[in-house]
This record gives structure tokens, sequence and C-alpha cells, in this order.
């Protein structure tokens, strides 16, 4: 989860809805880009959900992009190409962006 002491601005809040015919446990990795880290990313937290549903939370207000990995292990075996799997970049404007449709699907 991201740590409040993150936030000396108000905070960019994410919302929107997780969509995927498996019915397991969803988690939500959050990364900035950044060139200078390895794979060109840098982790900032995650959230977890109980299953495919509505999510909403918050990211500093300091960061301009946001790269959202979000991905099921229904096998519990550990990433693999048959995981429901989605990834979108947001760029933050400087307010809250729009709600966002994440379709998890095998083998992306």
């Amino acid at each position: 989860m991201l740590k409040r002491s993150q936030f000396r601005m108000a905070p960019a809040r994410f919302t929107g809805v997780v969509q995927s015919e498996a019915d397991s446990s969803v988690q939500i990795d959050v990364f900035e880009p950044d060139a200078s880290m390895p794979g060109g990313i840098n982790r900032k937290g995650a959230v977890r959900l109980a299953g495919p549903g509505e999510f909403s939370f918050k990211v500093p207000a300091t960061l301009t992009s946001v790269s959202l990995q979000v991905f099921q292990d229904p096998g519990l075996d550990g990433p693999s190409e048959t995981d429901p799997f989605a990834e979108t970049t947001v760029t933050l404007a400087g307010e809250d962006p729009d709600a966002i449709t994440l379709v998890l699907e095998p083998g992306k």
C-alpha cells in the first residue's frame, strides 16, 4: 500500500474497475516511469483486491505519469503466460484522472 508520508500535496485519486473472467484476487502494481531505474520503472506500491471489481487509491501528486500493471494468479504458481493481465500508463495533469476500466486477459 502506498504510504501517507509520500503525500505532500493533495494526492491524485485513481478510480475504476477491473474486469476478468477469473474470480481470484487481483493485484495492481503502481509504477512511475523512470529511465534511470532498471527496467525503466520505479515501483511505488501495490493495491490488492479480493477479486475483480471497483477500485480506488491515491498516488502522490508529485507524479506526472503512472503505470499500472494489473494481474491475477489463479493457480498461485507465480507469473505465467496464462495469468490474466492488463497494463496502462496514465499521464497526470494536476487533477484526478478519469475512471479506468482494465480488462484482464490471459497471455497479455
